[in-house]
């Protein structure tokens, strides 16, 4: 009886990575996937600040967000039932991180200071695989 269960064990473990020549397709497809950008909820508001006498007054402004992360377009696998077709890596794309600060620009007029919002490159965050569409296996024609 021991003997039995741990043939069987055996084989089963043996043949756990033998994949059969017609395995199930996964009915899926590459999909074009825009860039994308996203900001931190953190950063700062750059201002038009206005100097009158040493009193300073600041004007409004954009949200400057601490960091930016950009996903370059790439392909992506989603649901294709029926398809007999998946999805096979072809790459992996990199994910972009920038940081960002509002910095003064020179006067604009008397007294009149301008802040921007500028960001630097600051490595890679990751990465996002890039794929393609292949056919799982000859569809029988009739």
């Amino acid at each position: 009886m021991k003997f039995a269960t741990l043939s069987a064990l055996l084989a089963l473990t043996l043949c756990a990575g033998v994949e059969p020549a017609h395995a199930q397709c996964a009915n899926e497809r590459a999909v074009q996937r825009p860039s994308s950008t996203q900001e931190s909820q953190s950063g700062s508001r750059c201002r038009r600040v206005l100097s009158i006498f040493g009193l300073h007054i600041g004007l409004g402004g954009r949200h400057c967000p601490d960091t930016l992360l950009i996903t370059p377009a790439h392909r992506a696998c989603e649901p294709a039932p029926g398809s007999n077709t998946e999805c096979d890596v072809v790459g992996t794309i990199e994910i972009r991180v920038r940081h960002c600060a509002c910095t003064e620009l020179a006067d604009i007029d008397l007294g009149v200071t301008q802040q921007d919002c500028r960001c630097a490159n600051a490595g890679t965050a990751g990465t996002v695989n890039d794929h393609v569409t292949i056919d799982c296996f000859p569809v029988p024609h009739s």
